[in-house]
C-alpha cells in the first residue's frame, strides 16, 4: 500500500496518484480509487479517466488502511462520481457486497469500502472491473492484508467488516473501529486515533517503507536488504 497525504486537498487535480494497493502475487495486481478527470477512456486529458483526480481527495494512511474523502461540491466539475479499479481477471477470489469488495491474489488480500452503494459497470471496456459510487460527498476505505498476517481470506474479510466504517456526509468525515483505537478523518483537519491527533509529518524526501506493520526504513536500505 502507498499513499500521499495532504496534497492540495479539495483542489482541482492533474496527474497525481494518491493511493493504491499492489499485490505481489501478480505484477499487474493493482487496485486504486480516483475521481475521473475525463469520461473518454483513451482521452488525452490530464487528469484522465483513471490517472489523477478531477478534484483531489483528502487522504490519510494508518498502518494497512488508507482513508479517502471526496467532496465534489467544491468545484463545478462535469463528472459527479468516483470509482474503483479491480483487476478481476487476476484475482483468485473475489467477493462483492453492497458497500465492500474483497479480492485475493495468491496470498495477498484487498478490501475496498464505499460509503454509498457500489454500482458495477456492466458495459464498456472496464465492465466487470470498475465499480462507481454516485455521491458528491463520498468516503472510500482501502485495506491491505496477507495470509501471513490475517490467516485465511475469510478471516481477512471479517477483520475488514469489524472496522465498521461510518461516513458523515454533512461533516465529510470517516470514522472506523480500528483495533488500535477509533480512527477519524475529517476533510479539513488531522487524522485522529482515539481522539489524539496524528499529524502527517514527512520523514524525508526518501520514501519510507514498512512490511506488515513493521518499522519504517528508507527504501534504499530495504533495497539493500533484499539483494
Amino acid at each position: 500500500m502507498s499513499s500521499v497525504a495532504e496534497y492540495k486537498t479539495g483542489e482541482l487535480g492533474h496527474q497525481q496518484h494518491m493511493a493504491d494497493i499492489q499485490l505481489s502475487g501478480h505484477m499487474l495486481a493493482r487496485f486504486w480509487v480516483n475521481h475521473p478527470g475525463d469520461l473518454k477512456v483513451w482521452g488525452g486529458s490530464r487528469p484522465s479517466y483513471w490517472a489523477g483526480n478531477g478534484i483531489n481527495p483528502r487522504v490519510a494512511q494508518y498502518d494497512n488502511v488508507a482513508l479517502k474523502l471526496f467532496d465534489l461540491t467544491r468545484h463545478t466539475h462535469p463528472i459527479r462520481f468516483t470509482h474503483v479499479f479491480v483487476p478481476v481477471e487476476l484475482c483468485d477470489e473475489i467477493v462483492v457486497e453492497a458497500h465492500w469488495i474483497f479480492a485475493r491474489v495468491a496470498d495477498g488480500y484487498v478490501g475496498v469500502y464505499g460509503s454509498s452503494a457500489l454500482e458495477a459497470l456492466q458495459q464498456g471496456l472496464f465492465a466487470g472491473m470498475e465499480w462507481r459510487m454516485h455521491a458528491e460527498k463520498a468516503a472510500w476505505l482501502m485495506v491491505a492484508g496477507s495470509a501471513e498476517v490475517h490467516d485465511d481470506f475469510s478471516a481477512f474479510r471479517d477483520s475488514c467488516l469489524a472496522l465498521a466504517p461510518r461516513f458523515d456526509a454533512d461533516a465529510v468525515s470517516l470514522t472506523l473501529d480500528h483495533p488500535d483505537g477509533t480512527l477519524m478523518l475529517p476533510f479539513e483537519g488531522e487524522l485522529r486515533r482515539a481522539g489524539t491527533p496524528m499529524p502527517f509529518k514527512p520523514l524525508s524526501t526518501v520514501p519510507q517503507i514498512g512490511v506488515d506493520g513493521g518499522a519504517l526504513h528508507p527504501w534504499t536500505v530495504m533495497k539493500e536488504l533484499s539483494v
